[in-house]
């Protein structure tokens, strides 16, 4: 652990690195600069990168001098490029490592991309970041619109965190993370108000909203997620051999992939992104495709599930044996449970989209696919008491940690169950109190 004093008008953090005796101090201007730099210490030595300062550092001379000219003319558009390289493609599933390559060339590199990283302060990046809330940008031939909070802040976790691998690779000396400094533009009322708000519905909306669905694949798709606590992408990637699965004495659905879309030059290049099953292409010049990886955080489990849900497969296996003999030659058969007429899997977004549009039709609070799974592990925690080991192995989480701080609060509708039942109990008319004689 690190540990921060007061050294005169300095801050001093103290920390020891393993296969060193002695500590090691680092003296810093303010206090928040040293709560900063603690933080980092501590969460490098978790991670089992922390190093010495680099003053520290037994070195040839020759080389500490070459190595300093090299860090003063290093910009950060280059270290963002070689920390993509080096360390992206071989610890980022492709999906992030598209996304953090296009925030870097889109958005970094074009704001900041040549300034020396020696160079970079906190007040520099706070100002990029308040110019990058002003920038119009346009995709997928919608409307230029104004770049959301969201992606600004992703944007700052991409320089710390290349600043962070620097850090821990000799490739930059070892110090306070500016990007950890510098501040985010304040949000507007209403993306405040967005993210503040827990958006799920309760028991009496989803089965209303089961009721009212006449989209088959839709209602099939809220009823698993929810029941069988699953993301999006396991259930498109559920087939009918782990179906009906008896796992310690109950009928189970086996969630051991989820489907997912990346270029194809991405795929199997770590551990992380090994593709287990690519599916054809459509479109023979498409750069990207359509494959089977483990689940998040390889969250492999069982679900157990009782009548309704197994009513509502066995009715969807009639539906998709009704699609085959109309389809004949054009169906192609993976084996997906939830699959188009022709056989080939059904996309997140399709399937979000059909959501977001019966929830305007409905009147209904509007959602997305992964809030289903929020109101599954809600509802779940409150009919088992509180068993978070229970909703954690439906869910696949990893830790406690992940359930009781994400969704084991109550609710504002439980709240105010709460509140009328003690009213009730203090309008009880008793006349006489337990236990006690007149």
């Amino acid at each position: 652990m690190a540990s921060i004093r007061k050294h005169g008008k300095k801050w001093e953090v103290q920390y020891r690195v393993p296969g060193y005796k002695k500590p090691f101090r680092e003296s810093c201007d303010t206090e928040k600069e040293a709560l900063l730099r603690k933080a980092q210490v501590e969460f490098d030595a978790e991670k089992g990168i922390l190093t010495p300062p680099s003053s520290s550092k037994a070195a040839n001379p020759l080389t500490k001098s070459a190595l300093a000219a090299k860090r003063k003319t290093l910009t950060l558009g280059e270290l963002m490029e070689k920390y993509l390289l080096d360390h992206g493609k071989k610890n980022m599933t492709p999906r992030c490592f598209e996304a953090t390559e296009v925030r870097i060339k889109l958005h970094i590199v074009p704001g900041i991309g040549d300034i020396p990283v020696e160079e970079l302060t906190a007040p520099l990046l706070t100002k990029f970041f308040d110019e990058l809330s002003e920038k119009e940008v346009s995709s997928n031939g919608k409307e230029p619109h104004q770049l959301s909070l969201s992606t600004i802040s992703k944007c700052r976790a991409d320089i710390r965190a290349a600043l962070n691998w620097a850090m821990s690779k000799g490739i930059i000396d070892v110090g306070v993370n500016m990007a950890a400094v510098a501040e985010l533009p304040e949000p507007e009322k209403n993306e405040e108000a967005d993210a503040e708000d827990y958006i799920a519905w309760d028991i009496d909306v989803l089965n209303y909203a089961l009721k009212k669905c006449k989209d088959e694949t839709l209602r099939f798709a809220i009823l698993m997620c929810f029941a069988c606590t699953m993301r999006i992408g396991e259930l498109l990637a559920l087939d009918w051999e782990h179906v009906d699965v008896l796992y310690e004495g109950c009928r189970s659905v086996h969630i051991e992939y989820q489907l997912q879309r990346a270029k194809e030059e991405h795929l199997n290049r770590s551990p992380k992104t090994k593709a287990y099953f690519v599916f054809p292409k459509q479109k023979p010049d498409a750069e990207s495709v359509l494959f089977l990886a483990s689940p998040k955080k390889a969250s492999k489990r069982y679900v157990p599930y009782r009548e309704t849900v197994a009513e509502a497969l066995h009715e969807r296996k009639e539906r998709q044996n009704l699609e085959k003999r109309l389809m004949g030659d054009e169906y192609t058969d993976f084996g997906l449970v939830l699959a188009q007429p022709n056989g080939r899997p059904y996309e997140a977004k399709t399937i979000c989209k059909r959501l977001r549009d019966f929830c305007e039709e409905e009147g209904l609070p509007s959602i997305c696919t992964h809030s289903l799974r929020h109101t599954s592990i809600d509802i779940k925690l409150e009919l088992s008491g509180g068993n978070i080991k229970d909703v954690m192995a439906d869910a696949g989480h990893r830790t406690e940690k992940m359930v009781s701080m994400q969704y084991a609060a109550q609710r504002n509708r439980r709240r105010g169950q709460t509140a009328e039942k003690v009213d009730a109990l203090l309008k009880e008319d008793t006349t006489k109190p337990k236990g006690q004689a007149m």
